[in-house]
């Protein structure tokens, strides 16, 4: 059947790099799968919506989009038979084709409503019960978002990631069900299918859906599946697996006659690891379909300068041949003043707010950017103050509230459960936010949380000169001038390490023309700066290419190093296993000299500890520190016991991996039998037990960092 709707003879824009332009042709003459890999400002939006002009065929095609916001800017570049639309938007029409399409109801409480109508949660309303809904409901998101299965090692995961709730105090009764791991874990068998079943059956009697399901119960029930002939996915390295999934699904990936998959996406700007999408992921998923990898290395935004900088994190942007030097400044963030069209951004929200609060009483016209901040900070404000309350109060109100909401957390955290810390962090971050928004509301007299609430609605608006948000809410954004404010909570060391030096490009390259960087008092004294590993270029023209007129100014002159501190100097540490900030002095060159060997170590978790630990060392100049040094030393008598290891002696039958075990003070090798090797789970039997370890780290799963405890050889990892 001849195409209705042919593709036009169009040339590529002589505008184009030779990058983009191969990407173009790659497109034009290859039928294969492709990964462009993109960096900040690389046009990538630009190159990927040329590149469907010159599809060999626009039949089915599809280009995906990341959110609906983006659909409006992408759908008048496009050809008129490919449509933008989010993958979402695309699951919904295939439930819809179903028939029931004038009945879909999205109910973002569903999960609930099945909990309660399938009798899975036990009887009575205490504190327990509603932790254990919260928990269900969870890990049911979860398990549909990661797409995992109902295997052992995926329910293992599973329960570390949702976490369980607290049972003692008034909950110790009526809990024996739950005692153990295993019966826990039975237990959590059961509710997931059994919410499956019910999903399926509110869909097919109710019409009746929730978020997640217009990807699942799509892929559940076979529909779309091979319907989409070529789907070109733009912001590719957020895919979640269940959206990799759905995708890989809607092309009948693994039919006899696949459909093309082009993903356009930046590993390095993969900054929403807590919804699943991983830095690795991307890649992965490219070497998985044996996907083409093209390179969009260029960025059109960013001038030399702030290059550099980004290339402190980066080893693959590049300044476009011809780009202005632009401007990199650095700051105390006390004495920083601010223009129409600045824009700031923050790692964590309690600094923005301190910020627009100060801002605010100077009259500078702002608005800070997300409102489910807003809203959470509006419902914690209700809960942590009573009807009125003084100044003198907030301090005890605060402090209160952090340590209901922080003790389950903390639970979780002692039982290694992955997302802890990260939710441990978050919590902090808005009760700094309260405190800050509670001073304020309540320095002139008695105030309630209605008072907080106002503010709020006055810093949370659409419109105003400058700009307040954080990392994460200016991803896909760009401006002529950017504040980088307290660049030295980056990166922060309760995050994933990968994914925070991800937030850290995504924050380096925002600017169009300056970026300024403003330091917190003790980093500004401490002669702590952003500096490139070696001073820009100029930069000299190669070819015409389009970029921003801008000003060229020069780098100002790096400060004086500022004088050691010749008392010992105590550094924050927040980590599990803190190396500072204990009750022992040590110089800090012999110690960098420690910490630097074990950087280099084999395992894993040793090596990210102790590079962690130097970033820290690097931010406080000082003669010496206090430290645990206990804590250094169980560091490096894991690492120089696992140097001299007894070997695996034998091997057992099929498929074995080295476990390093260790036995009054030796580390000895053994061999363990695999069960099963995932992206995120591997799964071995040794001496009789299953154990399970993070595929990413070789560490024990649910279980906190222990440095003589056992764990995976680093060698299984790499392959």
């Amino acid at each position: 059947m001849t195409n209705p709707v042919s593709p036009l003879t169009r040339s590529v824009p002589p505008r184009f790099t030779a990058q983009q332009a191969q990407v173009v042709q790659y497109v034009a003459d290859s039928s294969r799968h492709l990964l462009i890999r993109a960096t900040a400002g690389s046009g990538k939006t630009t190159t990927l919506t040329e590149a469907a002009w010159h599809l060999p065929d626009f039949t089915r095609a599809v280009y995906f989009v990341y959110n609906t916001h983006a659909t409006a800017g992408v759908a008048p570049r496009l050809p008129a038979g490919i449509p933008a639309r989010t993958l979402h938007a695309h699951g919904m029409g295939l439930l819809a084709r179903t028939g029931k399409g004038a009945e879909l109801q999205v109910q973002d409480d569903k999960t609930l409503h099945l909990l309660r109508d399938t009798g899975l949660l036990p009887a009575g309303e205490t504190r327990f019960q509603r932790a254990l809904s919260f928990t269900l409901r969870r890990a049911w998101d979860v398990y549909r978002e990661l797409h995992l299965t109902r295997s052992p090692d995926d329910l293992a995961l599973l329960l570390s990631l949702a976490g369980w709730p607290n049972q003692d105090g008034e909950d110790a009764g009526g809990q024996d069900a739950f005692a153990t791991d295993g019966q826990r874990l039975s237990y959590l068998d059961r509710v997931l299918g059994a919410l499956k079943d019910a999903s399926l059956d509110a869909f097919a009697t109710r019409a009746s859906i929730d978020y997640t399901d217009m990807l699942w119960l799509p892929m559940q029930l076979g529909l779309g599946r091979g319907h989409v002939r070529t789907a070109l996915v733009d912001e590719a390295q957020d895919l979640t697996p269940l959206r990799q999934q759905f995708v890989s699904h809607i092309i009948g990936l693994r039919s006899r006659t696949p459909g093309r998959l082009i993903l356009c996406g930046d590993p390095e700007q993969s900054i929403y690891g807590y919804m699943g999408a991983l830095p690795d992921h991307l890649p992965r998923l490219a070497r998985d379909i044996g996907a083409v990898d093209l390179p969009l290395s260029v960025s059109f935004r960013c001038p030399v300068a702030v290059v550099a900088i980004a290339q402190t994190v980066s080893d693959f942007i590049q300044p476009a041949p011809g780009a202005p030097l632009g401007t990199v400044e650095h700051h105390p963030a006390e004495s920083l003043t601010f223009e129409r069209g600045d824009v700031v951004l923050c790692r964590l929200n309690a600094p923005l707010i301190r910020l627009a609060l100060t801002l605010m009483t100077r009259g500078v016209s702002l608005h800070v950017k997300g409102r489910d901040v807003h809203e959470r900070l509006v419902i914690a404000a209700r809960d942590a103050f009573p009807d009125a309350f003084s100044a003198q109060q907030v301090e005890a109100c605060v402090t209160a509230f952090q340590a209901r909401r922080a003790a389950p957390i903390q639970r979780a955290l002692e039982r290694g459960e992955r997302g802890a810390r990260r939710q441990l962090q978050d919590l902090k971050d808005l009760c700094r936010c309260l405190s800050a928004l509670a001073e304020q509301v309540s320095a002139s007299g008695p105030a309630t949380a209605s008072d907080i609430k106002d503010v709020l609605d006055r810093l949370y608006t659409t419109q105003g000169d400058v700009l307040l948000c954080t990392v994460h809410k200016a991803k896909g954004l760009e401006w002529p001038r950017v504040t980088v404010l307290y660049p030295e909570l980056m990166p922060l060391h309760q995050g994933d390490p990968d994914e925070e030096r991800c937030v850290q490009f995504v924050a380096y390259t925002r600017a169009q023309q300056t970026l300024r960087f403003a330091y917190g008092k003790q980093a500004w004294d401490d002669g702590l700066r952003v500096t490139p590993h070696q001073d820009p270029p100029t930069a000299q023209p190669a070819h015409p290419v389009p970029v921003p007129d801008v000003a060229v100014s020069v780098l100002p002159p790096r400060p004086p190093a500022q004088p050691l501190a010749r008392t010992p100097v105590r550094i924050d540490d927040e980590r599990d296993l803190p190396l500072f900030g204990g009750p022992d002095v040590i110089d800090v060159p012999p110690l960098t000299e420690r910490l630097t060997a074990l950087a280099d170590d084999s395992r894993p978790a040793l090596r990210q500890w102790a590079a962690a630990s130097l970033e820290l060392l690097g931010r406080m100049p000082a003669r010496q520190v206090y430290v645990h040094g206990a804590h250094l030393k169980q560091f490096e008598r894991a690492a120089s016991a696992a140097r001299l290891a007894i070997p695996a002696f034998g091997q057992l039958p099929g498929r074995t991996v080295r476990v390093m075990v260790f036995e009054n003070g030796l580390a000895r090798w053994k061999h363990a039998q695999v069960n099963r090797t995932g992206p995120r789970v591997i799964s071995v039997t040794l001496g009789g037990q299953t154990l399970r370890f993070d595929a990413r780290t070789g560490e024990p799963l649910g279980l906190p960092l222990t440095p003589l405890g056992v764990h995976l050889d680093p060698k299984v990892l790499a392959s």
